[in-house]
């Protein structure tokens, strides 16, 4: 089915299918095209002026108004113009030209082989253009411009809505939140997103969840001056938004609502880095573990084979089958990293700010164990929806429902 959103700022078309009918290079396919004939017909009835406010209200990035190196504008135009169609310049928004997260991963993913980095998401999140992509494109690429990569990504803006913020999973990414953002869009609140991306200084990725906390407190402070802040983490980012809200209360004196959705609580234990070499592959099975055969997870020589993994998130469609080796490297080294700062964790003292916590109910085990300790003001809703599809379609309505209702309702005392 195709799904049309309305609001009054924006349409959003997105295509729901069934995986074991449609596979997912299908369905890229048929949305693209869709979404790009949606855009071509929008275009020949705008007005010139109408087409120029339009430009105007779709992007809110630093680098709006400047003018793109040549070079890097020319690598980036290629790209959209291949997957979003000829039509495509350099001002064009991307996500209202036909694109979307799978198209968003295609074209990091060139560009990070293209010029061997690691590229954040909010290249496209906050770029939109082709022209404001590669003036971010080129502070990132090239040495001494003395560009420091954040992981802070603007997902949506209502100017009269309140800010929300989404804090990254164990993967380490905020694709899993975009169609949660654009649902709370509906109920006028905007929200930002932090991913994790490796330090400036050593390229190493944070393994430790108080340092992880502190950086993404300061992150949040620096961008968003508001009179209050609502904190949303799902799964491993739940642990780092308790934290986060401990710290924004009780150092910074700030007011702030924590969104729990379906988050276990950390703790302390031994752990194996080869368990989380495992975990990370199943994640690629999109839900089917029985797709992973354990014996062919390493080379003769001990090391990781991501060529398999890659198979496996190729075949379930957790991946595209143009996402580079190095990506997967890359996302292993971060899951390890993240990984290790859960089982290397116990959450301490309280927070007393209200908490809203979704619990998917077909998650055997229950996700609100052990934080009754630690939040003073917890209310529990619970949603028909597994762990690993809780921040998906159908279930992202009903949490968006929940979370809108949440914020946009008084503070208590």
């Amino acid at each position: 089915s195709f799904v049309i959103t309305r609001t009054a700022r924006k349409t959003t078309l997105r295509l729901e299918y069934c995986t074991d009918v449609v596979s997912a290079s299908t369905a890229d396919a048929m949305i693209g095209a869709w979404s790009r004939a949606l855009a071509t017909l929008l275009k020949g009835k705008l007005s010139g002026k109408q087409q120029s406010q339009l430009n105007d209200e779709t992007s809110n990035d630093s680098s709006e108004g400047a003018v793109a190196d040549p070079a890097y504008l020319a690598e980036v135009l290629t790209l959209f113009k291949h997957y979003l169609g000829e039509f495509v310049n350099e001002k064009d928004d991307f996500f209202l030209s036909g694109g979307h997260s799978l198209l968003a991963i295609r074209i990091l993913n060139e560009l990070g082989k293209l010029y061997d980095k690691h590229l954040p998401s909010y290249l496209i999140f906050e770029g939109r253009t082709a022209n404001n992509i590669a003036v971010s494109l080129k502070e990132i690429i090239e040495p001494g411009a003395g560009h420091r990569v954040s992981g802070v990504a603007r997902l949506t803006q209502n100017p009269e809505g309140q800010n929300i913020w989404f804090i990254h999973p164990a993967g380490g990414a905020l694709w899993c939140y975009k169609d949660l953002a654009e649902r709370v869009l509906a109920g006028n609140l905007s929200s930002y997103g932090i991913e994790c991306v490796p330090e400036a200084s050593t390229g190493q990725f944070v393994s430790n969840l108080n340092t992880m906390a502190e950086r993404y407190c300061l992150d949040i402070l620096d961008r968003d001056q508001s009179q209050y802040y609502t904190i949303v983490g799902y799964s491993f980012g739940g642990n780092v938004a308790y934290e986060i809200c401990r710290l924004l209360s009780q150092k910074y004196d700030k007011r702030c609502r924590l969104v729990l959705l379906d988050s276990h609580i950390c703790a302390v234990k031994p752990f194996s880095r080869d368990d989380f070499a495992l975990s990370y592959a199943t994640k690629f099975t999109e839900g089917k573990p029985h797709l992973l055969d354990k014996t062919k997870l390493y080379l003769s020589d001990g090391s990781v084979n991501f060529s398999y993994i890659k198979s496996i998130g190729v075949g379930t469609g957790h991946i595209t089958a143009d996402t580079p080796l190095p990506d997967i490297e890359s996302g292993l080294r971060m899951w390890l990293a993240n990984n290790e700062a859960v089982h290397s964790h116990d959450p301490v003292g309280v927070f007393k700010g209200e908490c809203l916590f979704i619990r998917a109910t077909r998650n055997p085990s229950d996700s609100t164990s052990g934080w009754e300790k630690h939040l003073t003001d917890m209310k529990r809703v619970e949603i028909d929806a597994g762990h690993f599809d809780i921040y998906k379609p159908p279930a992202t309505q009903m949490v968006a429902e929940h979370i809108v209702a949440f914020v946009n309702r008084e503070f208590s005392a």
